[in-house]
């Protein structure tokens, strides 16, 4: 499937591998889902590789250019409040 979009099969370490596919599935789908989205957020918070870096500075540049468009699921309070009770 990425062959046929010109991306190349990356020969890292899982946790690059793992931050590599999830760039990859919000480029190809374009949009970024929020469980992506919450994903790279936990990288983005973490020590990153220069790697990871470009890999998340390309993710944010196909956002900025409107390539990616940022998926939100809206939710009212109710349930987040039946969310937030049953994990407390």
């Amino acid at each position: 499937m990425f062959r046929a979009s010109g991306f190349k099969p990356s020969n890292s370490s899982p946790k690059v591998k793992n931050l590599d596919l999830l760039v990859r599935t919000a480029i190809a789908h374009k949009e970024l889902s929020p469980g992506v989205a919450a994903q790279v957020n936990q990288y983005r918070n973490g020590k990153l590789s220069c790697k990871e870096r470009r890999m998340i500075a390309v993710l944010d540049d196909a956002i900025a250019s409107g390539h990616i468009t940022a998926v939100e699921m809206p939710i009212s309070a109710a349930v987040l409040r039946k969310a937030v009770c049953r994990v407390g």
